[in-house]
């Protein structure tokens, strides 16, 4: 599905104060990913969620957990989890807040290709026939060696490989199999 992941650095001791920032820091990067995602052409209501990466003050490391105001203990539980202890009492910082936002229909589907028949070479190099990729058609198989080219980008097939072209365009590469 279509989604939009925000954070934001906050970097605020454990406190009832920090953890309403980081609510409130939430919501805004909630709002902003809404309207980016509604820019897109998706419509809501989109599946949200929202955590912070923590850590002991004084550690290099953070570990991710859900943003409620029961962080620290979702948090000493993942440090238990990960390193096999937790420093109990010691105080935690928030370092990020995180929002990912998804939305409950997939992205729109990749237009497929329209091109018919067998492909035609625009040319040779060596032994390779060269082919442009506009005119291959979906189910079409080329044997290597080939180049199919395209406006920004050429690709080489292989002696020994195939390629073939699925019904959104791709153009899926197989390499031959070896007999023992």
């Amino acid at each position: 599905p279509a989604s939009r992941d925000l954070s934001r650095t906050l970097l605020l001791p454990e406190s009832s104060a920090s953890t309403k920032a980081a609510i409130d820091a939430a919501a805004e990067l909630e709002e902003r990913a809404t309207s980016e995602l509604t820019g897109c052409g998706l419509a809501g209501p989109f599946k949200v969620r929202t955590s912070l990466d923590v850590r002991y003050e004084g550690q290099s490391f953070e570990l991710n957990v859900p943003l409620t105001k029961s962080w620290k203990r979702a948090f000493i539980q993942a440090h238990e989890r990960q390193y096999h202890f937790d420093r109990g009492d010691a105080p935690g910082e928030i370092v990020n807040v995180r929002v990912r936002l998804e939305a409950k229909h997939r992205a729109p589907k990749l237009p497929g290709v329209s091109p018919t028949g067998k492909p035609k070479p625009t040319g040779k190099s060596g032994a390779a026939l060269i082919y442009d990729r506009g005119t291959l058609a979906v189910g079409v198989k080329l044997s290597g060696p080939a180049i199919v080219t395209e406006l920004s980008s050429c690709l080489y097939l292989k002696p020994g490989w195939t390629l073939k072209v699925t019904p959104a365009g791709q153009l899926i590469l197989t390499p031959a199999r070896k007999v023992n």
